[in-house]
């Protein structure tokens, strides 16, 4: 009984967790809608529309693969230093102090 109260609590509190991934999954979705939309524009070009439109869709599918490989990146990053390093972390060092510059009214910490 305990292992099904931990499923019900537990799925809903996953699915509120991750909108962020699923508005990146959806965006993805519909810039390869428009890319794909573009390259059949090309491809009503006569003789050479189907050469040019394979380059161009390939091209830019490639660009929207890379986009989701960024942002996998990015949520890694985010992951890292906004959620972990304020629990782990203790600052314990020194003030930054910027070489050479000494300011009246602004304080650099």
């Amino acid at each position: 009984i305990f292992k099904l109260a931990e499923t019900v609590i537990e799925k809903p509190v996953y699915l509120a967790r991750s909108p962020r991934q699923r508005g990146l999954c959806l965006a993805s979705c519909a810039i390869g809608l428009a890319f794909n939309s573009l390259g059949s524009i090309i491809m009503g070009i006569p003789v050479v529309g189907y050469v040019i439109g394979g380059v161009v869709l390939a091209v830019l599918h490639l660009f929207n693969l890379a986009l989701g490989v960024l942002s996998a990146y990015v949520h890694d990053a985010r992951l890292q230093f906004l959620e972990f390093y304020g629990k782990f972390y203790d600052g314990g060092g020194r003030l930054f102090d910027p070489l050479g510059v000494k300011t009246k009214y602004i304080r650099f910490a």
